[in-house]
């Protein structure tokens, strides 16, 4: 396969290989209820916005279609999503050919936009609706519980104003098949028109696709480093086909099984685990049970705070009595010491007036002298055991003379 004829598909192949992690063909693919409009791969009519008859030859692979697809993928609605684009072009395809069927949708996102429109379409089941009346629907529901639609939502809105108002379709050649949806040309063609619409207070949302795509592919890497190079499409293709097959295989095999269980589901729509309303009162219940624990919590908060005060408040009564008990002991040691200074000032005296009255004992002189050095390295004695050595021979001297009883000095 030549790289220059087929240089659009080669592109296309690279450009979903580095964005979405798949190949054209997967993306396109009986896995997500897609096809190509292979029986309308000729020519329809349509009135162009002068009101005249136009006809258009359509083809899978075309240059146009591969250029198309390959803006797409780079638009930033789609968030580098493969589900996302997916449910854009179904939702083309049901809009175009008015499909009335029931919508085998999946949640892209996680939204509640989604879930709500999945379950709209559960409820509506059978009843052959048309798409932008559950769209609606599903908005309805989803504004009523406070929540405002996503921007895919008005991606939608937009899209159906596109199919309606740009081209209008008189006549299609050939049957339309229901599911898997038929893409075709036109389908991404109404797309790009509905995201190049969409406005936001009067002013484009996005700049135009063709120009995001150049802003994103000048930004890109070589393509020169990505797969599959020029000589290596053919063995891509080879690869995706025998791929695409197997999971065909699979799929009939599967469904066989289901055809044979007893009471076998139907595989139309996907299964729901939780409708919206449910899940909206499971998220009500959470959303209680989460309060009536933050209430909890505020509670246990409080009391940690009163026993945090309430042990601030013993520290410094434990801290106060160990005050008042430190400044007792300070104080019965002071009248100690003043007690014994009394003492001490009253015996100075006494030697004092012993001294004046040229009465000195001889045994005083053995008192120690307190200025000079202890000999033999022994510690010097206290003025407290001074005192009581002073007593010692005043107590002897005593015993040995009679002094007058002790008198006072009078003041002066």
């Amino acid at each position: 396969m030549a790289e220059g004829k087929n240089h659009h598909l080669l592109k296309l192949w690279k450009v979903c290989v580095r964005i979405y992690n798949c190949t054209p063909q997967q993306l396109i693919s009986r896995a997500n209820h897609l096809v190509f409009d292979t029986v309308n791969n000729h020519t329809f009519g349509y009135l162009n916005s002068n009101g005249v008859l136009k006809r258009r030859r359509t083809s899978a692979w075309s240059v146009g279609f591969c250029d198309s697809l390959t803006q797409l993928i780079f638009h930033p609605l789609f968030q580098r999503n493969a589900k996302l684009i997916v449910v854009a072009l179904q939702y083309a395809v049901m809009l175009r050919v008015r499909e009335l069927q029931d919508w085998p949708l999946t949640n892209p996102t996680g939204e509640d936009f989604f879930d709500a429109l999945m379950d709209v379409i559960h409820d509506n089941r059978g009843l052959n609706k048309d798409p932008s009346i559950l769209r609606r629907k599903a908005v309805a529901l989803l504004m009523a519980d406070g929540q405002s639609p996503p921007l895919f939502e008005k991606f939608m809105r937009r899209l159906e104003k596109s199919v309606d108002s740009s081209e209008s379709l008189i006549e299609c050649l050939g049957s339309v098949q229901s599911r898997p949806y038929a893409v075709n040309a036109k389908d991404l063609s109404n797309i790009r028109n509905a995201l190049d619409g969409m406005t936001h207070a009067g002013m484009p949302l996005w700049a135009l696709t063709v120009k995001l795509y150049d802003a994103y592919a000048t930004k890109g890497r070589s393509s020169e480093d990505e797969v599959p190079k020029g000589k290596q499409l053919s063995e891509y293709l080879e690869r995706d086909v025998l791929a695409t097959r197997r999971w065909k295989a699979r799929e009939q095999n599967r469904q066989q099984r289901l055809a044979e269980m007893p009471h076998a589901a139907s595989p139309s729509l996907p299964k729901r685990f939780l409708s919206y309303s449910s899940a909206k009162k499971l998220r009500n219940n959470q959303q209680q049970t989460n309060e009536n624990l933050r209430d909890e919590a505020r509670r246990l908060r409080a009391e940690l705070d009163e026993l945090r005060e309430e042990n601030e408040r013993h520290h410094r009564e434990l801290q106060e009595l160990r005050e008042r008990e430190a400044a007792w002991e300070m104080e019965e040691l002071r009248e100690r010491e003043c007690s014994r200074e009394r003492e001490c000032s009253r015996e100075m005296e006494l030697l004092n007036w012993n001294g004046s009255t040229n009465m000195r004992s001889p045994s005083l002189s053995a008192l120690p002298d307190c200025s000079s050095p202890v000999e033999n390295n022994t510690a010097e004695p206290t003025r407290l055991e001074i005192l009581q050595e002073s007593r010692k021979l005043i107590r002897k001297a005593a015993a040995k003379h009679e002094y007058p009883a002790y008198q006072p000095h009078a003041p002066a």
